[in-house]
């Protein structure tokens, strides 16, 4: 006669005991899946866990979404992402901010069908080249991590839309950043930045681009080619002049770098002023 584990299951798992969940985990492991669904629901509440035990992972196959923000307790296990996050075949929003991750895994290339990435306040200092498999992203947002570097197979984002990469530790961009075609929004506030790639200006279908508080000196002529471009965010670097190519950007909004004080309107470092509103001292 079988013994029905589920209550002393659930027991474990609504402890709010870490050892006590772990111990759970291994029961529910070597049970192989015989357990109600009130169990299935509490052991999906530590997803980190059902991947280090292999648990549940019917529903990992089928799942759409994931947000692991404000799990029930820390987890040590967790600093690293399992190989097995490569099996989430059908996610299309992942959320895997506030933890301390300091690199992601091969298999982040795997998610075929994800459309949106949250990478929020970890620990991560570059990006694995898989990341370039990712076809449909269509937003990524590495805020307030300590990035060097983008991976030029950045590049291959076809689909993406939105990059946001503010207080990072970037010093430079790579050129296959002119790739991404359809992206509309890059936010490269707090970042270490000293000069931008010519091939900045391919981004055909930019709209938004925030360089605040950077270090840069200079910007690239070919920001003239952004003709999409509505809004541009200078302050808190050390430009004393835009590239005179810039001035044919009709659509274009501008906050500009305090060092042009010489050339333009007062308000020109407070709010975001026309292109046409400058003196014609501001290009160089």
């Amino acid at each position: 006669m079988e013994i029905d584990q589920d209550p002393k299951l659930l027991q474990l798992l609504e402890s709010r005991d870490q050892h006590n969940i772990e111990l759970a985990f291994q029961l529910c492991k070597s049970l192989q899946g015989n357990y109600g669904e009130e169990v299935a629901k509490k052991l999906r509440k530590y997803l980190e866990y059902c991947f280090t035990y292999e648990v549940e992972e019917c529903y990992f196959r089928n799942l759409e979404a994931w947000d692991f923000m404000g799990m029930p307790i820390p987890n040590p296990i967790f600093r690293e992402l399992p190989e097995a996050i490569g099996n989430l075949k059908k996610v299309k929003r992942l959320n895997l901010s506030h933890h301390k991750l300091a690199t992601l895994p091969k298999e982040i290339g795997e998610l075929n069908e994800l459309r949106r990435f949250y990478l929020v306040n970890n620990q991560l200092e570059s990006l694995p080249a898989d990341i370039g498999d990712l076809v449909n992203l269509q937003k990524l947002n590495l805020n307030d991590n300590i990035m060097t570097k983008l991976p030029r197979e950045i590049g291959y984002l076809q689909s993406l839309q939105e990059l946001n990469l503010v207080n990072n530790q970037l010093k430079n961009l790579p050129k296959t950043i002119g790739m991404l075609k359809k992206l509309q929004v890059l936010d490269l506030e707090r970042n270490d930045l000293e000069e931008l790639p010519m091939d900045i200006g391919r981004l055909a279908n930019l709209q938004i681009l925030n360089l605040e508080h950077n270090d840069l000196s200079h910007l690239p002529k070919s920001l003239g080619d952004l003709e999409n471009l509505r809004q541009l965010n200078l302050w808190g670097n050390h430009l004393t002049y835009l590239p005179k190519e810039m001035r044919r950007l009709s659509k274009l909004k501008i906050r500009l770098d305090t060092h042009m004080l010489k050339f333009a309107p007062p308000k020109a470092f407070t709010e975001y002023v026309a292109v046409q509103e400058l003196d014609e001292g501001v290009f160089g």
